[in-house]
């Protein structure tokens, strides 16, 4: 029988698999696209890309 520890690194290790496959099937713009806008976000101030949303009293 399989130890806790054993059990839990299988699982997560079963998810993220799946995580990535699913995430190349719906991915939603080529890689090449994908990864342009990903250096452009990171080359983005932090807090310039969306106003903050004001609390409603």
């Amino acid at each position: 029988m399989a130890s806790k520890t054993t059990t839990g690194i299988l699982c997560f290790a079963g998810g993220a698999l799946t995580g990535a496959a699913l995430g190349l099937l719906y991915a939603p713009e080529p890689g090449t696209e994908t990864r342009s806008w990903l250096s452009y976000q990171g080359e983005v101030p932090l807090g310039a890309g969306r106003p903050h949303r004001q609390p409603s009293d």
